[in-house]
């Protein structure tokens, strides 16, 4: 995570998706999602749970739970998920966050709203009460992904706020330099129109907001 302090801390996905239309760098963003902490900005790499549905007798949570123990901190947890029942709720939440991961996003419905707005970012499709025993099972992990078309793999990055998400291949390190260089360059802007500075001289230190 130490690559992404300053990303993590004065990013967004808008700052993200202008630098890859300008580099002309591949990217899938999505949108729509609830976010349970509308706040959050998140950059990570991407680690992946496969759920299915079906009238499974056991929802082999254990596969998904023991994933958790091989990801790294920082990591970004992309759940398929279903818009019948939840995956994730409290519990995966609370080991979640002691693992240290970023955050969770759910390509389906997630739960325990109430409880998961305290203290860790999960991104959903929505909403249920209704849990996934008896109604789906974790087929596999660390699996690719099919998002919008666009495949997900394991070790591809993830950036998500309340805009948007986005999934990507790994940067160069000066690519990351560069993004960092903007949102420094970002930040001394802001800083200029804050001490009430005229758009005549906000424009003489840039060409363009």
């Amino acid at each position: 995570m130490r690559r992404f302090s300053l990303i993590s801390t004065l990013g967004s996905t808008g700052a993200l998706t202008d630098y890859f239309d300008t580099e002309k760098i591949n990217y899938c963003c999505i949108t729509g999602f609830d976010l349970s902490q509308t706040k959050s900005f998140v950059i990570g790499s991407v680690r992946t749970i496969e759920c299915e549905d079906g009238p499974f007798e056991d929802e082999n949570i254990s596969t998904g739970l023991g994933y958790l123990d091989a990801i790294n901190p920082g990591d970004i947890l992309l759940v398929q998920g279903s818009q019948k029942w939840a995956y994730f709720g409290e519990l995966m939440s609370t080991i979640s966050h002691q693992r240290n991961l970023a955050a969770a996003i759910i390509l389906g419905k997630t739960r325990d709203s109430k409880f998961i707005q305290d203290f860790f970012p999960v991104w959903s499709n929505g909403y249920t009460p209704v849990d996934i025993k008896s109604r789906g099972r974790v087929k596999s992990v660390g699996v690719p992904l099919l998002v919008e078309g666009y495949e997900v793999t394991e070790g591809m990055m993830c950036a998500a706020d309340n805009d948007g998400i986005l999934f990507f291949k790994s940067l160069t390190e000066i690519q990351y330099q560069d993004i960092e260089k903007i949102l420094l360059h970002e930040q001394k802007i802001k800083s200029l129109i804050s001490s009430g500075k005229s758009v005549k001289e906000i424009l003489k230190f840039t060409d363009s907001f």
